[in-house]
């Protein structure tokens, strides 16, 4: 009789701890609003995950910020070669005055500033051509020549030039029949002139 008592306290205590047990892991567990914890491996994982996301994001924005960089110092780059090419073309352009230009009519070549600039050795195979440029640019001796009437053709207009110049007589040029001969023959005349007026003020 006493043992069936102790067996059914012993039964009654362990159904009160059961109980026990039971309501403290509810409450433990309903304060946690019912989260599971991050075991600490795959909280380490996600820490590494956001640091190499925020390294990477930062390295893209250096990339960045030195492509923009890169982009407007070769803007700059560009912008100053510009201006100094256009310096270097404005200047070269100055300093070669070239007796031929804007000239029209009936011409033997096509001369340019260029071919003055380098002493006409684009014709330098063609010795018509070469006496052709030389004397448009203004650039070929001067004859002490007192009548052209034994000449002709485009001999005759080299030989009218070297007169109009000789006797500094701007009128004779317009007897020349090649456009840029008449044109080289004016400009030394006017060239002269200058010259001999800045003489005469020294």
């Amino acid at each position: 009789m006493t043992k069936h008592l102790y067996s059914k306290i012993a039964l009654t205590i362990y159904v009160l701890a059961a109980i026990v047990i039971a309501f403290w892991g509810y409450t433990v567990f309903k304060n946690r609003d019912g989260k599971v914890p991050t075991p600490k491996a795959e909280q380490s994982s996600s820490v590494q995950k956001n640091d190499t996301i925020s390294s990477s994001s930062a390295t893209d924005d250096l990339r960045n910020d030195s492509d923009a960089d890169n982009t407007q110092q070769q803007a700059n780059n560009q912008s100053t070669d510009a201006n100094q090419n256009a310096s270097n073309t404005a200047n070269s352009s100055a300093s070669t005055v070239s007796p031929v230009q804007n000239v029209s009519g009936k011409v033997l070549a096509n001369i340019t500033p260029e071919h003055c600039s380098s002493n006409c050795q684009a014709f330098a195979n063609d010795l018509k051509l070469l006496e052709y440029c030389q004397q448009s640019c203004g650039i070929s001796p001067i004859k002490n020549v007192s009548s052209c009437n034994d000449k002709s053709g485009i001999q005759k207009d080299y030989c009218t030039k070297d007169l109009a110049i000789t006797k500094e007589d701007a009128s004779i040029c317009d007897k020349i029949s090649d456009a840029n001969i008449k044109q080289a023959c004016k400009n030394r005349i006017a060239q002269d002139a200058i010259e001999n007026q800045l003489n005469n003020h020294n």
